[in-house]
Parts: structure tokens; sequence; C-alpha cells
């Protein structure tokens, strides 16, 4: 639309000027010539022209926008290039080694629940629909001949009974299948408890006493700080603290370096590890279990050669998608890669790779370590990284279809006590054996439970 007439009156274009219908009067500073110009704007030199044309700061504002999006396109794409995973060595591939963000052979068919999404039903049937999925995956999976394990079973106080009773059936159901079992007590950074130390010190005494008493003194292993100095070095300790309090402001720091403690175990214990042992499965007391531990953790097991298999491994982006991103002080950028580790397998080599990085002060949080410590030595290093959320070995809450193997997931007594009565119904329909993490022996398949504090 054009305008036309003076600055005491605009007529639209096609009408009489002295229309009285058409006419509207305004004041001089609310004139379209006027006042659009110190918008940017201004009115055709003629009427009827169709529009208004742009001005230099008009056209400004458009090469702005336009620049900024083309930005925000280089931007996403950079972050896609960074985010690819690294090339993919078969098992079978040359001797000499190679980084692998994905299985070598076909990755266990996943669980999905988008289609309980996509039609809603009432929690009670979408959990029932969702775990007789998980069930039909389970019972394709078949164990491996050799299904010995060595487990590390890792906790620091408090030790709990039922975390007790916990330990006590790990070690049965993995000596069952021929492994080896050990329990690491962990008390850095503090020191061990002395025999004529301070009462202080009485409780962990008196829990030391009480898991040789129970697993035997063979399978416990103490670690504090005068351990982990001696493995790695004093320079250790000090690097932690500048890098967690000094940088990233985390007061409470002792729980981000359990990395430190399962170097420092390999390093003085290694040797108590049988000869067939090339792998160690790491596992948090609080981690529990329904029918066979063993199975639960081979199921997640794609690549058996695989240096490091750990729940969720990918790589970290930004600190913006992870908080944690930066708590390193060595690593390359690109070269942040970060998993859970409740319950994760360590291949001897990448824990030995690891202390020698330590002893060198260069040090992370232990989330970041093992998948980083392996990416930085891609020439010999591989990663099974098929163990991702919807994996039939995570175990589902059966009242409401919640994932119950995460890291900020508490499980109370009385939602474990209807776990385990739904895995073993589900264990007795597939004809396994029931029990777990908390009751019964041992089963064919088995389903993992993160985390459980009482």
């Amino acid at each position: 639309m054009g305008w036309h007439g003076s600055c005491s009156q605009i007529s639209p274009p096609g009408s009489a000027g002295g229309d009285a219908q058409a006419i509207v009067h305004v004041a001089a500073a609310a004139c379209p010539r006027c006042s659009n110009s110190k918008a940017g704007l201004e009115a055709p030199a003629q009427p009827g022209h169709g529009g208004w044309r742009l001005t230099p700061l008009r056209r400004g504002w458009l090469a702005a926008a336009l620049a900024i999006c083309a930005l925000l396109a280089v931007t996403v794409a950079v972050l896609n290039f960074a985010a690819r995973p690294p090339p993919v060595r078969p098992a079978s591939g040359p001797p000499g080694g190679g980084w692998s963000s994905a299985p070598a052979a076909a990755a266990p068919p996943r669980h999905r629940r988008m289609a309980f999404e996509v039609a809603p039903s009432p929690p009670a049937m979408r959990a029932a629909l969702t775990r007789a999925r998980q069930s039909e995956l389970q019972a394709a999976w078949a164990p491996p001949r050799d299904r010995r394990v060595a487990l590390l079973h890792k906790a620091s106080d408090p030790i709990t009974l039922r975390g007790l009773q916990a330990a006590l059936l790990a070690k049965q159901q993995v000596e069952a299948a021929g492994g080896w079992y050990g329990f690491l007590y962990s008390l850095y950074p503090h020191d061990l408890p002395d025999v004529n130390g301070p009462p202080a010190s009485e409780r962990s005494r008196i829990t030391l006493d009480s898991l040789h008493a129970a697993l035997g003194n063979g399978t416990v292993f103490a670690v504090g700080r005068d351990q982990v100095e001696g493995a790695l070095g004093e320079g250790v300790l000090d690097e932690y603290r500048r890098l967690l309090i000094g940088q990233l402001r985390q007061q409470d720091w002792a729980w981000s370096t359990n990395d430190v403690v399962d170097v420092t175990w390999h390093a003085l214990h290694g040797d108590s590890l049988p000869d067939w042992a090339s792998h160690v499965w790491a596992v948090e007391l609080d981690v529990g279990w329904t029918g066979s531990l063993v199975d639960a953790l081979q199921s997640t097991v794609n690549n058996t050669a695989a240096d490091w298999v750990g729940y969720a491994t990918e790589r970290s982006t930004s600190k913006r998608r992870w908080f944690w991103h930066d708590c390193h002080n060595w690593l390359p950028r690109g070269g942040v890669w970060k998993a859970f580790r409740h319950a994760a397998r360590y291949s001897r080599r990448l824990l030995d790779a690891i202390g020698r990085e330590m002893r060198a002060r260069r040090v992370q949080c232990d989330e970041i370590t093992a998948p980083s410590v392996c990416a930085a030595h891609a020439g010999w290093c591989v990663v099974d990284a098929s163990w991702q959320p919807g994996h039939p070995a995570c175990g589902i809450d059966p009242a409401t279809g919640e994932d119950l193997y995460r890291w900020d997931a508490r499980i109370a007594p009385d939602q474990w006590d209807e776990v385990l009565r739904a895995d073993a119904a589900d264990a007795a329909a597939r004809g396994a054996g029931g029990g777990g993490g908390g009751g019964g022996g041992a089963a064919v398949g088995g389903r993992l439970y993160h985390a459980i504090k009482w």
C-alpha cells in the first residue's frame, strides 16, 4: 500500500483526497514519513509502489541477521564434527590396536520405549510391556562358554548389613562360575586405621575386622592415603586438590578420585589376580542386581578384547552440557570422554597406563579417566561403547517403567522388594532362577540397578 497526501492527513491510494471516510487526521509528529524515518524507513517517493523500501539501516539489520544464522550453522557443524565417533577397528583387525567407540560386531538389540510414548497407556501396563520386551531380549542372550570373571567389589564407609550380604552373594556367584573375587575397602584420602591409633579410627578397625571375618583375609584389600602416595607419588593428591578446589571450587573433592583407588589397588595388589584375568570388573557396593551378577555383567560386553567397558561411554563436547568437562589438567581439545563407572571393566594394561599418567601428575575426575586415557592411547586401546541406556541389562521399575540404572536413582527398600518380586517372576517365566543383589541364587541372566544406599 502506498501513501500520499500532506502531513496533516493520509489517504489510501485510489481514494479522493477529500473523501471524509478515507481521510485520517494525524498530528505532524505521527506522519508516516516523519515517524518511520526515525525507525530507519522512508516513504516511497511516489504513490502506488506497493510497500516500504529498505533503507541502509534496515539493510544493516538484515545483514546482521544473516551473519548470525551463518554463525549458528557453522557452530552446529563444528559440534557435530567434534561429537562424531572415531573410526572403528574390528576385533579381528590389525594387531596394532585402535580406538573403537562402537562394537566390533552387531550390538545386542537395545530396548526402546518410543512405542509406549507414542501410544500412552497406564503406567502399570507400560511397565508390563517394557519388561516383557526386556525379557525377550534377555532370553535371546546366551552366556559365553567361559563365564569366569575377575570382580573387585568397592566400598567406603559406611558399609551396611545389606552391603555385606551383597558382597557375600557376589563372592558366591563369581566363584561358582570359576572366577576371582576381591573386596576393596577405601579410606582415601584418609589413612588406614592404626592398631594403636586414636579412638576416631575405631569404626574403621571394626569394619575391616568384620570384612576379613566374613569374606576371608585373602579377599579384602584396604587403601588409604599412604598407599596412594606410595603407589602413585605424593604429587597426585596435590594435583587433585589444585584441580578440584582451585579450578572447580569443589571443597568436597575426594569422591571424584575413585579412579585413584582403583589404580593404587592394581599397582599394589594386581599380582593377586589369576593368570587368566586380563580384565577386571570394578563394581561399587551400591550396585544391586537380580539373577546372576556374572551374567548381568557379561551381557554388557560386545567386544571381549576391549580395554574399557563402561555404561554410557561417549565423547564430552562442552562444559555447558556436562559440568565435569574441564575436570582435568592435560587432555587436548576433543580428547575428553566420559562414562559412568558404577560397574565397569578395565584391562590390566589400561590400569597400568592410567597409573603412568597419574605419576606424571596428569589427572582428571574419575568419570573422565578410563575412556579419555584410552582415547589418548588409541594405538592400542579399544573401547566397547555398546552398553548404552536402554540395554536389557539395565533394571526397570516394575510399577512405573522408570530406568533404575542411573547415577541419580535412589532405590528405597520397599521399591527394591517390588523389583525382586517382579524380576523373580520374569526369571521363572523364562525358566531361569530368581534372586540376586540382595537375595536368591545363581541364574542365567540378570539385571543391574543403581543406587542402593541403605
